[in-house]
């Protein structure tokens, strides 16, 4: 596998990855590549109405979707691997160093969730853009939801992490969704009740990363046993 690809060489790889016969393979390089598209769209629409709350969470689903992506190479890799144990081993490496990272994400965005709840954020979302942020809220958390579905028996390290990812990307855009809709009907509160879905997202992403941490390594003759990458 190669060390760098150009950014068409990512893209084109993601679309191709849509029709890769591991569901989950092709699920999260859908979200990734919605993640792309509705973040330019938000992104410019945050700097029209001068909002620092939409365009902070753009930035946010952005670098998770950046994280994601090289989770999911890291998945596509370890299938390729043949011994269980080294993959597992691969695998395990993959999902500690991911905990460390989710916990960092974890207490950015509840920093700046805080922040928010104490400054506020004065913009108002017209309806034509409320269902968008509401087709993408129901979007990645449907998603999320079928990555689950589909890896409820999968218990291989880096399954979890992405599980985990996951539902942190769909935990920001029902952040979003929160802002888009009480901002919609002039609700004077909408960024400070926004900002605390905001920490409560934040404290699953910091509890998520702790536990991934914990989480021991089990021994070669655990992995022969149980097949954990089956």
């Amino acid at each position: 596998m190669r060390a760098m690809y150009s950014i068409r060489e990512r893209w084109n790889l993601l679309v191709n990855q849509i029709q890769d016969r591991d569901v989950n393979v092709a699920l999260v390089s859908m979200s990734i590549l919605g993640n792309v598209f509705m973040s330019l769209a938000k992104l410019f629409y945050g700097i029209w109405v001068h909002s620092g709350w939409l365009l902070f969470n753009v930035v946010y689903v952005v670098v998770i979707g950046m994280f994601r992506y090289q989770i999911l190479s890291k998945y596509v890799f370890s299938k390729t691997i043949p011994d269980k144990y080294d993959c597992y081993y691969y695998e395990f490496r993959a999902h500690k160093y991911s905990s460390v990272r989710m916990f960092i994400l974890g207490v950015i965005y509840m920093c700046c969730s805080l922040r928010m709840f104490i400054v506020g954020d004065a913009v108002t979302i017209p309806m034509r853009f409320l269902y968008y942020f509401a087709a993408f809220a129901v979007i990645k958390l449907a998603f999320a939801l079928r990555g689950m579905r589909i890896t409820r028996k999968r218990e291989d390290p880096i399954v979890r992490t992405m599980k985990v990812m996951g539902f942190a990307d769909a935990g920001v855009a029902l952040v979003e969704l929160i802002y888009a809709v009480m901002s919609f009907f002039h609700y004077p509160l909408a960024a400070q009740y926004s900002s605390m879905t905001g920490i409560l997202v934040s404290f699953l992403m910091i509890g998520g990363g702790i536990v991934m941490f914990l989480r021991k390594r089990i021994g070669p003759d655990v992995i022969n046993a149980d097949n954990v990458n089956g």
